[in-house]
């Protein structure tokens, strides 16, 4: 990557707090909440005022959210007592726009002085365009729950990548390195090179940030998501585009595409862009029962892709290249494409 620093558009912090005593006599005890990430396998707290391959504008708003936290005092979430109030903040930025989100994830679905914690932040951040708040009560290492609240402003941003743009919904799984994904969009233009006839899928599509691209330049694409919201946000992006040839479904990939395979559905190409486990033993076994010709595995995984393509080749395909993309520097994972055949 040509700027290796600032390169995410989205960041997890967790937030916990110190108790302390206010300097000039007695007082009630007060906390002062910071925020910042677990250590490596543990629930370890390592405190993170400014992190290095966060964009600035991410920065700005958690370090906004924290003072504006201590001035409040929010009683933090204590995760081995489950008491308290505030777990996480989750910020999401538009690198086009240089504009965010703030996600307050609680244990409760009311916060005290909200409107104040409210002012407080957008007076610190000029580039805030939205404030929500997400209920997660549940004892789990699960980030989001699944409701949401507007507290203030937009519940979601538009990202532009190389003419296209993006609805994109705090929920949503969108590629947090926007560098990352134009050099995925140039390995897909080179490696599957998708003809206006050709009929495409895209599993596991997330918000449609690969199918849209593909949709410029095929008949139609097809994706399949198990996100609600994320297939919701792939037809508004669709909107967005004035693409109509596209076609969306939510549901797991392993049980929609056999179904669509018994109707006699059929693609010229396939993309798969599994989460880290891979995909599923039914997802392959029903790709080759297509007779798909061409397929491109998106993958942030390097050892269930190894593992998949393995199976790929035992059952007539062969891997032609496998570009490594530098989606995350500073940290060991790499994102990695892969062009693979029919032999």
């Amino acid at each position: 990557m040509k700027d290796p620093w600032q390169y995410r558009d989205k960041v997890q912090a967790v937030v916990a707090a110190k108790p302390y005593l206010p300097a000039g006599g007695p007082a009630p005890r007060r906390f002062r909440p910071y925020v910042g990430f677990y250590a490596q396998g543990t629930h370890k707290v390592v405190k993170v005022e400014d992190c290095a391959i966060q964009g600035s504008l991410n920065n700005q708003v958690l370090v906004a959210a924290r003072e504006a936290l201590e001035r409040l005092q929010w009683p933090v979430y204590d995760e081995k007592e489950g008491t308290g109030l505030v777990r996480y903040l989750v910020v999401r930025s538009s690198r086009k726009a240089q504009e965010a989100i703030l996600v307050v994830v609680s244990a409760q679905p009311r916060l005290p002085q909200v409107q104040e914690f409210v002012d407080m932040v957008r007076k610190r951040v000029r580039g805030l365009r939205g404030v929500l708040l997400n209920l997660n009560p549940h004892r789990s290492n699960v980030i989001l729950g699944t409701r949401n609240q507007l507290l203030w402003g937009a519940d979601h941003l538009v990202e532009e990548v190389r003419g296209l743009k993006f609805h994109i919904s705090p929920s949503s799984f969108f590629q947090v390195n926007i560098g990352g994904l134009e050099a995925i969009y140039d390995a897909m233009d080179e490696y599957l090179d998708p003809k206006p006839r050709d009929t495409i899928l895209d599993a596991y599509c997330g918000v449609g940030s690969l199918a849209l691209h593909l949709a410029r330049k095929a008949k139609r694409v097809v994706g399949i998501d198990e996100s609600q919201a994320a297939i919701e946000d792939a037809v508004v992006n669709s909107d967005l585009n004035d693409l109509a040839n596209t076609d969306f479904t939510a549901g797991t990939v392993e049980r929609i595409l056999p179904g669509m395979y018994q109707k006699g559905v059929r693609f010229q190409s396939a993309v798969l862009d599994p989460p880290r486990k891979g995909c599923d033993p039914v997802v392959l076994d029903t790709l080759v029962k297509m007779h798909i010709p061409h397929l491109l595995y998106v993958s942030c995984n390097p050892s269930t892709l190894a593992r998949d393509l393995g199976i790929l080749a035992n059952q007539g395909y062969r891997t032609l290249d496998v570009q490594p993309i530098d989606m995350f520097p500073q940290t060991f994972h790499v994102e990695c494409v892969a062009r693979i055949t029919r032999k």
